[in-house]
Order: structure tokens, then sequence, then C-alpha cells
């Protein structure tokens, strides 16, 4: 017998010994983890709205399915339906009617409420001369927002564009070509002379869609879904890029826009406002403060059934004092 032939038990039960010990802590760590972290890698904190009901956008970063449908559960569980323009309303032909769009993130979209319950339906229930198109996506900030009204705005053709400004995330999502751990977007920076510049096209796509094919997989292991986690963590690590809130320089672009098209632009404000409000105002942009509605406690704390009832209050109050409802009812 050669020294190879004496050496070949020996490497195969060394394989079969690593083989064991990395099964073993596999084990171990699947145990460890559901007894010590089991709130903290939920599965939504891979898969959300944005992978579960969106699509990839190469030039928003996501977008919703167009005629798709789910359940979804967030504090509470919902219906969601998204019409042939991917979006969670009714279809819009070609009315006569002033058009009212509402842009927005998961405020609009109506995250935790069914569609009928939102603002945007309870106005257009309650005014049904106006035509109110909501255009809500989860997630977006105001530079995808300003970037979808541009896309849209010769199809849908509106009098009137209502941008709903979160005080709470907007800002921030201004600022970052990556948000909600790992989805990616375009962003826009200020150059030397002034001009805003569009950054970030086309949008890569996010490790979470390519992580979306195995959802079941994820389900049953959460060692699994720690290193997807993980893998997230370092993607938005290596290629984050922050630049300053232009927030108020891409509200009066939408203002710009808006008017270009003979239209008028509106905003309101999950908070206060701050100071945006009192400079929007200064450039004769109609605001409204909508930090008194009531909101879920957790999950983002998005608007309530009654919430939505008071913020339909206030806007209502909003588009009289705009002349939009007085000319239209």
């Amino acid at each position: 017998m050669n020294s190879k032939d004496a050496s070949r038990p020996g490497l195969v039960s060394g394989i079969f010994t690593a083989i064991f010990g990395i099964i073993l802590g596999l084990t171990i760590s699947e145990i460890v983890l559901r007894i010590l972290a089991p709130d903290s890698l939920v599965l939504l904190s891979i898969f959300d709205e944005r992978n579960l009901l969106y699509q990839y956008d190469s030039s928003l970063g996501w977008r919703p399915t167009p005629q798709s449908s789910y359940a979804f559960n967030g504090c509470r569980a919902i219906s969601v339906q998204h019409n042939s323009l991917g979006f969670r309303d009714r279809e819009h032909g070609n009315s006569e009617q002033h058009r009212l769009l509402v842009l927005g993130d998961s405020f609009i979209w109506g995250y935790d409420v069914e569609a009928n319950e939102r603002f945007t339906d309870l106005i257009q229930n309650k005014y049904p001369a106006l035509n109110v198109v909501n255009l809500g996506v989860s997630g977006f900030g105001t530079d995808q927002e300003l970037l979808l009204l541009r896309s849209l705005i010769d199809q849908l053709r509106p009098e009137s564009v209502l941008l709903m400004y979160n005080d709470g995330t907007d800002a921030t999502d201004n600022t970052s070509n990556i948000v909600y751990g790992g989805y990616y977007k375009p962003w826009f920076e200020k150059a030397s002379d002034g001009t805003i510049n569009l950054k970030g096209i086309p949008v890569p796509r996010s490790m979470r869609y390519a992580l979306k094919p195995y959802i079941k997989l994820l389900e049953y292991s959460y060692v699994l879904r720690m290193a997807a986690r993980m893998t997230l963590i370092a993607d938005g690590l290596l290629h984050q890029v922050e630049v300053p809130d232009l927030s108020y320089e891409l509200i009066l672009q939408m203002k710009n826009l808006v008017e270009s098209h003979n239209g008028k632009l509106l905003v309101g404000f999950t908070g206060s406002g701050g100071s945006l409000k009192g400079m929007l105002e200064r450039e004769h942009i109609p605001t409204v403060s909508l930090n008194d509605a009531q909101k879920y406690s957790g999950c983002g704390e998005h608007w309530t059934p009654a919430g939505q009832i008071e913020v339909a209050g206030k806007i209502e109050a909003l588009l009289q004092n705009a002349k939009i409802i007085s000319l239209t009812r």
C-alpha cells in the first residue's frame, strides 16, 4: 500500500467531520436565533410591500405591478388591488372633470387601511365632479415623486397636484441612493452652478428583488434570513451615496412643472412641515399640516381609518381655499 492509499481514509474522515461540524453549527445557530431573536428577524425585515407588491423599475427604483392583487398584513390585514397603471386606485379614462393627482408614499398608498378608507377615496365620494387620482407609492421620496409626475403628467393632464410630504422620512430619503435597508433609488445633486441634476439612472436592481424567489425557503430558516440581512447591509455599505437635502428645490421643480402644464401645486405635510412649510408658502404654494391626525402606534405610525377622515376634512378645506372644489362641485 502506498502513502496515497493510506491517507485516503483520513481524508474522507476529515471531510465527514467538517460536514458534520458545519451542520451542527448551523443547527445550533438556528436554535439560538429562534430563542433569542424571534421578533428582530421577522420575514418582513427582508420582504415588505416594496418587493411583495411592487416590481423593479430602472428609472424609479420600484413601482407597483399593474393589475396585481395581494393580501398584505402590516399592523392590520388589508386587500390590495393595483390598476392598469400600477396604482392602488380605480381606472381613470379621459374624463372632462377637474383632475387632482395626489402624490406621496405609504400614507397616500394606504398602509394599514383599505382603499375605500383613504382620504382620497373619501373626498372622491363626497365630490363626484372631482376626479381624484391616487398615485401613492410606498417608500417614495420627493425625488421619486417628481420623476413619477414627469413621466405621467402629459398622459394624465391634471388641473391640480397635491404632494404629500412625509416629515418623518422624506428629508432623509432625498439625501440617499439606498433606503429601507437595501432598495436602490435615483437621487438629485446640486451642481456648482446651482442646477439640479439627476443621478443614478439606470437604478441598480436591489438584492431584495433577487431574494424574492426564495421567500418560501427563508420562511423556514432564521440562519438563512440572518445571512440575507447581512448581505443586504454589506451591499448598502459598499454602494451608499449621501448628498445634501434638496426637498425645497425638488418641490419648486414640481411647482414649475405643474404650472407649465397650466396646473396648480398644493402640499400637505404628515407632520407640522416645520420651516419647509413657511418656505413653500412664500412661494405661494398652498399648504396644510396634518400632524394631529390619528395614527397607529407602531408599524410606521400611519393614519388609522379615523385619522384618514380627519385628513380628508383638512384636505377638503385646502381644496376649498385654493378654489378647486368650489369650481368643480
